[in-house]
């Protein structure tokens, strides 16, 4: 995950250097809200099928393993932008803006799942089901991505909110998107949920109390046990946060 989002800080600032060429007249609107809608494997395999790979890339989305066909799937592209002549990239460039969007709707999702312990796509159809839950679930999408709002599902729940005048539910929209994540969504419990998702997604059986403590302890550094005499409690945290991820994904 911290590859790509030194990717993400890079597109972004290839965009702002080169805005003029990137945003001209002759060039592909960068939207990517609607796709949120989707099952992130569907969500994968439809930005693959827009950069003409989707045969690279189905037989993996199709076996529920999107974290592992994405990364994949940008290692090609960095080997194939590698091998472009000045003419292909002059070609390619007026689909910069729109590619660079489609990536960034991927990083979106994968940071929601570091954050939350679910894709953004989840989130979505959280909001799709409605009540409460679904308004905790739109605050969230959008503190991740505010270009969230335009999502169908979402940007229809703000118009209901704005034909009762619901103040409550826009005061509480405004404060999501002005917050940024808090440091606790920044800490190693982020990227124990990630990992957490890789093994589930690969299908890896249940880890015992000692693997737990050999994985996210001493390998991964991830979570602080001073001692061999804390495996236990070690892993009775650990396996808190899969409960929440279990809990979170049992509501879409």
């Amino acid at each position: 995950m911290p590859r790509l989002e030194i990717e993400e800080a890079e597109m972004r600032s290839i965009l702002i250097e080169r805005r003029a060429d990137l945003f001209a007249s002759d060039c592909l609107p960068a939207s990517w809200s609607h796709l949120y809608e989707l099952p992130f494997p569907e969500h994968v395999s439809k930005i693959a099928g827009d950069f003409d790979a989707l045969h690279a890339i189905k037989a993996y989305s199709s076996a529920q393993r999107p974290i592992q066909v994405l990364a994949s799937y940008i290692q090609q592209l960095d080997e194939d932008d590698s091998e472009l002549t000045p003419e292909e990239k002059e070609k390619l460039r007026p689909n910069l803006a729109l590619i660079f969007g489609l990536v960034t709707s991927l990083l979106k999702s994968l940071q929601s799942l570091m954050a939350y312990g679910t894709y953004l796509n989840d989130l979505v159809a959280q909001v799709r089901q409605g009540n409460r839950q679904g308004d905790t679930a739109l605050f969230k999408a959008v503190k991740i991505d505010p270009s969230a709002m335009s999502a169908p599902s979402i940007s229809a729940r703000i118009s209901r909110a704005v034909l009762e005048d619901d103040q409550t539910f826009l005061s509480a929209l405004k404060r999501a998107i002005n917050a940024p994540l808090s440091k606790q969504h920044q800490a190693n419990a982020d990227k124990i949920r990630f990992v957490l998702q890789v093994l589930q997604e690969s299908k890896v059986e249940r880890l015992n109390d000692d693997e737990l403590h050999d994985l996210f302890v001493r390998q991964l550094a991830l979570y602080s046990a001073p001692s061999k005499a804390d495996v236990g409690d070690a892993a009775k945290g650990i396996r808190a946060i899969a409960g929440r991820m279990k809990r979170a994904k049992s509501t879409t």
